[in-house]
Order: structure tokens, then C-alpha cells, then sequence
């Protein structure tokens, strides 16, 4: 029988190739220029038996801040972090005496997010940060979310990553990118400078648009996060491949993309939480089942189980892009603290960064790996235990089927 008379649906599934797929999109160049730092490091925890790994990386980087840190953080509630603060404030204003508090190039300044800030139980926290010397500010609430997790040191060494500087690193799975790349350093400061000197702004006055290069490697949300994002996905080359993690994933645009290049002969692999750590534990599982029915094979798996050193929650924020697994090296790497969600991507205040570095693609690789060996096919969505507390990471809630669709049940791999 000649493929000219096979129904379209058919001679998709016989290709390879769906039948509704626009693939001239497929491989598209990035509009933007990638990181090519030789120098940066990558961040992973949990930090395992590595003790310059995680938490403890950070706090040699505190360490070592004799001028001015600026630290912008969703939740900060590790107490060895905090103590690190503390020390640098007191260091700084012993060598800095007089300094005015206005003057954003001395002193330890701490932004947070409002609702952590404003939260009656955090309030010994930030009391002991103030006491210290920390300088301590709310996030706008023109945000609905301050979720970034960034340190800058003397304007010299910034981290861009996923972490909260909470106290479950041993059983979180997340990355970051350290540089001293002196274009990202610029425009960090801009914006953290930006955030600092726009606390007050309200809700109905609305985020600040600011000025930014938007060629660059540099993500920001609300600003152009959901754009960059997209465009890495379709950057994926067919016969390449995609491995990417996520916390929450409820944007329709960055699913359906990711489907997209599936059907276009792009390997795609994507790992989330069976039950995420917010206040809808089922929240990825529709967007999950119809990753997999769409795609008509698994390429989206979650990690069972509230977290361990062995199955990590996946808390992590990552997408490698045309990693070549037999020699490698290549690949282009985003990481940062945007989830694929609709709140992350386009009303949160997010900062990630898109790099060429082949340590990073090998290294994030490896441990997505082995994540993904770890995790599963959801089958039953009802072992979720209700979160402890209500985290508020993802304010988005969608109700969950109570069983994977059939199709979605009888995915190949």
C-alpha cells in the first residue's frame, strides 16, 4: 500500500512524525547569545559526600564579601546561612565605618520574598539578620512571588540558581551557575538595584518594566523569561535531544512546545515531582498525563516519594538542549529559579541564566540520569499527602483526574 493513500494519523505514527506537527520551527537558532563562561562552576545538591557542594558553597562565598553582598531569596531559613550573614555584616562594617545605609556598593543587603517577609513566624528570623547589621527588605508586592535565589559578591562573583537557603538540601535536588562573567554582573546589579529601590511599589501599580537586553543570556521574569524559554525548546535540533526538570509545570505553551519537539524526532525527557511541596500536591499530573498521550510515548516522568538522598524531590529548574551523550560535550544549559508555570514565568520576579559550557551540560546531565532511572510513569495520583504547610511557590491549582487517561496508561517508552 503506497503512503499516499494511508490516513494522515496513520503515516505519522509509521514516520515517526505526527501528522498535526509544524516542524519547520524545529531547530530554530536561539535569538539570544548563550553564556560561554570556561570558568563558571555548577552547583548541585544534594551535595552528597562534595563539601564545597550546596549550602556550604554559599557560605564560603559569604565568607569572602568584604565590600557589599546582595542576596535576593525566596525562603532563607538554613540557620548556618544566616549565621554566615550575620558574620559578613560585621566584617564589612568594621572595614566600611560610617558607611550610609543608602549606598548599595557597601554592606550585606537581603531582599525576601514579601509573604516570607511578612509571615509572623519568620519574624525572629529577619529580627536577627536587622540586629546584626543585615540590611532586610520585603519584595515588591507588585509580584505575586519573589522567587529568585541569587548572590552577588563585590560585584565580582554572582550565583544564579534553584536553591532556597532552607534546611532540606540533603533531599533536594537543584543547580546553579557561579560566574564572574562581567556583563551578567552588570545587569544583576541593575535589577537587584531596581528591586531594592522599588520595595514599596503596590500591587495596582504593577511591575516596573526595566531596560533589558533581552540578546542576552540572562532571564527575567515577568519580563521576558516565557520568550527565552520557548525559544531554547525549539532550538532542539531533530535527532538531538531534550532533558529538562521542573518543580511546577502548568504552562500550556512550554508543554505543548515540548510535544511539539517529540513529534518533530527531538528525544525529549522531562522529570517533575509526583507530589509537589505547594498547596496542590497533584498539580503536575494533568499536565504530565497529556505530555504523554499527546506524545503517544513517555517522555515525562515524576519522581515518587516527599524526597531522600537517593530520590531527590525535584525541586530543580533545568533544561539541557542538544547534549550529544556519546561524546559528551555541546549542549546549551538553562538554569535558574523559573518553573514551566504560568505564575512563574510571567507575574513572579525570576532570574535564571542560559549557558554553552560543557562541564555544565555533562554534569547536569548525569545527575538527570540518574533522577530518571529513579522515577516513574505516575499510575496513581492519590498518594499525595497534603502538604505541611502551604509553600506558595506555584499558587496555581488544577484539578487532577483521579487515574492516567488510557492512552496515557499504554505510552511506549
Amino acid at each position: 500500500m503506497s503512503l499516499r493513500i494511508l490516513p494522515p494519523l496513520l503515516i505519522g505514527l509509521l514516520t515517526g512524525i505526527s501528522a498535526h506537527a509544524d516542524c519547520s520551527q524545529q531547530g530554530k537558532t536561539l535569538p539570544y547569545q548563550p553564556l560561554a563562561d570556561k570558568n563558571m562552576e555548577i552547583l548541585f545538591t544534594p551535595p552528597g559526600k562534595n563539601r564545597k557542594q550546596g549550602h556550604a558553597r554559599w557560605i564560603q562565598q559569604i565568607g569572602r564579601c568584604g565590600n557589599y553582598l546582595q542576596m535576593e531569596m525566596f525562603h532563607l531559613t538554613d540557620p548556618n546561612v544566616i549565621a554566615a550573614l550575620k558574620l559578613a555584616a560585621k566584617k564589612i562594617r568594621v572595614a566600611h565605618p560610617g558607611a550610609a545605609d543608602n549606598d548599595l556598593k557597601v554592606g550585606v543587603r537581603v531582599i525576601l520574598d514579601n509573604g516570607f517577609y511578612n509571615d509572623a513566624k519568620n519574624k525572629p528570623i529577619i529580627d536577627d539578620l536587622t540586629q546584626a547589621g543585615v540590611l532586610v527588605r520585603p519584595s515588591s508586592p507588585s509580584f505575586t512571588i519573589t522567587h529568585a535565589k541569587t548572590l552577588n559578591c563585590d560585584g565580582k562573583t554572582v550565583f544564579i540558581t534553584a536553591m532556597n537557603m532552607t534546611k532540606n538540601e540533603l533531599s533536594t535536588r537543584d543547580f546553579g551557575i557561579v560566574t564572574k562573567d562581567p556583563g551578567v554582573l552588570t545587569e544583576h546589579e541593575f535589577v537587584f538595584s531596581s528591586d531594592w529601590n522599588n520595595y514599596r511599589r503596590t500591587k495596582d501599580q504593577g511591575v516596573l518594566k526595566l531596560q533589558l537586553n533581552d540578546k542576552n543570556a540572562l532571564l527575567w521574569s515577568p519580563q521576558n523569561s516565557k520568550e527565552k524559554m520557548l525559544a531554547l525548546i525549539q532550538s532542539a535540533q531533530p535527532g538531538k535531544t531534550i532533558a529538562c526538570s521542573t518543580e511546577s509545570l502548568t504552562d500550556t505553551d512550554v508543554r505543548d512546545a515540548l510535544v511539539a519537539a517529540s513529534q518533530c524526532n527531538v528525544d525529549v525527557r522531562f522529570l517533575a515531582p509526583q507530589c509537589d511541596e505547594n498547596p496542590c500536591p497533584l498539580l503536575n499530573l494533568p499536565a504530565i498525563f497529556k505530555m504523554n498521550t499527546d506524545a503517544k510515548k513517555v517522555i515525562a516522568r515524576v519522581m515518587p516519594g516527599t524526597g531522600s538522598p537517593q530520590t531527590p524531590y525535584i525541586h530543580s529548574k533545568m533544561c539541557v538542549v542538544n547534549f550529544d551523550a556519546k561524546t559528551g560535550t555541546g549542549g546549551t544549559v538553562f538554569v535558574g529559579s523559573e518553573n514551566s508555570s504560568a505564575n512563574s514565568l510571567e507575574h513572579a520576579r525570576e532570574e535564571g541564566i542560559v549557558v554553552r559550557n560543557d562541564l555544565a551540560s555533562k554534569t547536569i546531565v548525569k545527575f538527570f540520569n540518574s533522577d530518571w532511572k529513579q522515577a516513574v510513569l505516575p499510575t496513581d495520583p492519590n498518594n499525595c499527602p497534603q502538604p505541611k504547610a502551604a509553600l506558595g511557590e506555584s499558587p496555581e491549582c488544577e484539578p487532577a483526574p483521579t487515574s492516567p487517561p488510557s492512552s496515557a496508561a499504554g505510552a511506549t517508552e
